[in-house]
């Protein structure tokens, strides 16, 4: 399956797959999988439309997502934090030790230094407020 990286009007860049031509088509895949989901379908669909599967971020071939944790956290469970991370091999995951829920409210200053910091190394990402 070809892959393309797409940079949207966001800023924000996904791998996807458009192939063939006439009628598009959009596959969109659930939560932790990817466009490998629809690998058997794509070629069957290209023969009479365009088709178009693309990675959510963090998910497949897209680039990477933060995640944040509280490791009190009791609303969901600090295990799905790891799973996730799993799930979203791409991901990156930092625990507040001294958060729950709301480790952005908990912790601020070190929330804003680490998405600052994620920010960084992402120059030219950013889109107006609408």
């Amino acid at each position: 399956m070809s892959s393309l990286l797409l940079t949207l009007p966001s800023g924000v860049t996904v791998a996807c797959t458009d192939t063939g031509s006439g009628q598009p088509i959009l596959l969109l895949h659930g939560v932790c999988m990817s466009r490998k989901f629809f690998e058997h379908n794509i070629d069957g669909l290209a023969r009479s439309h365009r088709v178009v599967a693309m990675d959510f971020r963090g998910h497949g071939d897209s680039p990477a997502v933060e995640l944040i944790w509280g490791r009190d956290e009791k609303v969901i469970k600090f295990a799905s934090a790891d799973w996730l991370h799993e799930a979203l091999p791409s991901s990156r995951l930092e625990v507040f030790d001294d958060s729950g829920h709301c480790p952005m409210w908990e912790e601020p200053q070190k929330f804003n230094a680490l998405v600052t910091e994620w920010a960084a190394q992402r120059p030219g990402r950013t889109s107006p407020a609408s």
